[in-house]
């Protein structure tokens, strides 16, 4: 199995076209365990607040498992956590 399980930050990139720091505007982590990857990303809206939004793809593949928001970063953790359950229990039981 791929990925350390560890949580950390996506490197900052920056557009060709732009010197704005991309990684300063959409704060991101990354969980990497069980052939996945889960990115959890930060957007700040005036209007709407801060929402956490994260997406569950497997390793190598644009395909989406897993996706939603949360309104923490803990709540957007457990809910990604939430979908890992299952392969950590068979890890256990094997």
């Amino acid at each position: 199995m791929k990925g350390n399980g560890k949580i950390r930050r996506i490197d900052e990139r920056r557009s060709e076209n732009s010197t704005e720091n991309l990684a300063s505007r959409f704060p991101t982590a990354r969980l990497q365990k069980y052939g996945y990857i889960a990115d959890i990303i930060v957007s700040n809206q005036q209007d709407y607040g801060t929402i956490y939004h994260y997406v569950v793809q497997p390793e190598g593949s644009n395909e989406i498992v897993f996706w939603g928001q949360e309104l923490s970063f803990k709540r957007a953790l457990d809910s990604v956590e939430t979908f890992f359950e299952p392969f950590r229990r068979a890890l256990r039981a094997a």
